[in-house]
């Protein structure tokens, strides 16, 4: 993995763990899952995806643990808005 990637690591982690039990998140390796990389518009890594009732939007916010978290309650957010 590129630097940027390894750098991004712990980060995403933490998110992860602050977003347990409330919103998805995970991995993948689109060197080695280039298939799916394809799919879903990968060019430049890491890319973070946002996936909001099956539509991926393109993240292109802070990398810090703080920010992705913030990012995906926003998104929760204008989904739950849309509903009502």
């Amino acid at each position: 993995w590129c630097g940027h990637c390894k750098n991004l690591t712990p980060e995403w982690k933490k998110a992860a763990t602050a977003l347990k039990g409330i919103a998805k998140v995970g991995a993948v390796d689109a060197d080695k899952h280039r298939e799916l990389g394809s799919k879903f518009g990968v060019q430049g890594f890491p890319t973070i995806k946002l996936f909001v009732n099956g539509k991926a939007t393109d993240y292109n916010g802070g990398r810090s643990a703080k920010d992705i978290v913030a990012a995906v309650h926003e998104e929760m957010g204008k989904a739950a808005k849309a509903r009502m």
